[in-house]
C-alpha cells in the first residue's frame, strides 16, 4: 500500500472535519520543520558572523597596538639619532682614519705572503 492509498483510506474512515484538522497539523508540522532548518542555518550564519567580527575587532586592536609601538620605536630612534649624531660622525672619522692606516699595513702583509708563496713554489720546483 502506498501513501496515496493510505491517505484515501483515512479520508473515507475519518470525518472530513477530523481529516482537515489532521491535514492542518501535518502542514503546520512541515512548516515548523522548514522553520527549524531555516532557524538553524540562520543561527549558524549569525555565530559565524559573530566569530568573524570578533576576529576582525581583534585584528584592529592588534593593529592599533602595533601602530602605537611603532610610533614609540620611531620616536626613540629619532631621539637616539639626535643625541648621538656628533659621536657617530666622530667615530666614523676615527674608523676611516684607522682603515687608512690599517690598509697600508694590509698591503705590506699581502705582498709578503705573495712573495713567500712564490718562493715556496720555486723551491718545490727545484726539489722535483
Amino acid at each position: 500500500m502506498d501513501f496515496k492509498d493510505f491517505i484515501n483510506q483515512i479520508k473515507e474512515l475519518a470525518d472530513p472535519a477530523v481529516f482537515a484538522i489532521i491535514a492542518k497539523l501535518a502542514i503546520a508540522f512541515y512548516f515548523l520543520k522548514l522553520l527549524y532548518k531555516g532557524l538553524k542555518v540562520f543561527l549558524i550564519f549569525i555565530f559565524k558572523s559573530k566569530d568573524e567580527f570578533n576576529k576582525y575587532s581583534q585584528l584592529q586592536k592588534d593593529s592599533e597596538e602595533n601602530k602605537k609601538r611603532d610610533e614609540k620605536t620611531h620616536k626613540l630612534i629619532e631621539e637616539f639619532k639626535e643625541k648621538f649624531e656628533e659621536r657617530i660622525s666622530k667615530l666614523e672619522m676615527d674608523l676611516n682614519a684607522y682603515k687608512d692606516v690599517k690598509h697600508d699595513k694590509d698591503k705590506e702583509t699581502v705582498e709578503a705572503r705573495q712573495t713567500m708563496k712564490l718562493v715556496l713554489e720555486k723551491l718545490t720546483l727545484i726539489n722535483k
